[in-house]
């Protein structure tokens, strides 16, 4: 029978580290197609705030405001992931971002309002973001399908 390690007698060490103001919350993919490690986003708290993507090393490779994101695995059987910016700042659309940083698609999300916002937020107690994302294999064809959804829609999206 295998045993589980003892994580009591293990000490960790640090491999990198990247300081930030605010880091919130982040994603790990294969983003790179000529690269066969790992990549590392990290988003800043914050309208405005500067993003961070990094190497697997630790190393920055490129800094600027996104937004949130969640990561897109083997993006529609393309062979590496893209980040699914689905609250983006600046106003824009839920979309898809490559390992440089550009847009490489996007949805039209049909409750997208002038203000830059996604959703309605018209009760007192909605104080969260208006649209969140799921990524699965909708049909079993072997590749994802994009589902954004707030409280009033949910639209399910395929490459055309």
């Amino acid at each position: 029978a295998l045993l589980a390690p003892d994580f009591r007698r293990v000490l960790f060490r640090s491999v990198w580290r990247k300081k930030g103001v605010h880091l919130q919350e982040g994603a790990i993919g294969r983003f790179d197609p000529g690269d066969a490690n790992k990549q590392v986003f990290v988003m800043e708290k914050g309208a405005g705030k500067i993003d961070y993507f990094l190497d697997h090393e630790g190393r920055e490779l490129w800094a600027k405001s996104i937004g949130r994101v969640v990561t897109l695995p083997n993006a529609f059987g393309r062979g590496h992931d893209l980040l699914l910016n689905w609250s983006p700042a600046g106003g824009e659309l839920p979309r898809l971002i490559d390992h440089l940083g550009q847009s490489v698609g996007s949805f039209a999300f049909p409750d997208f309002v002038a203000s830059g916002r996604v959703g309605d937020r018209s009760l007192p107690s909605d104080r969260g973001f208006g649209v969140k994302p799921l990524v699965a294999d909708l049909d079993g064809a072997g590749r994802d399908e994009v589902v954004l959804y707030n409280r009033r829609t949910i639209c399910a999206y395929a490459p055309s």
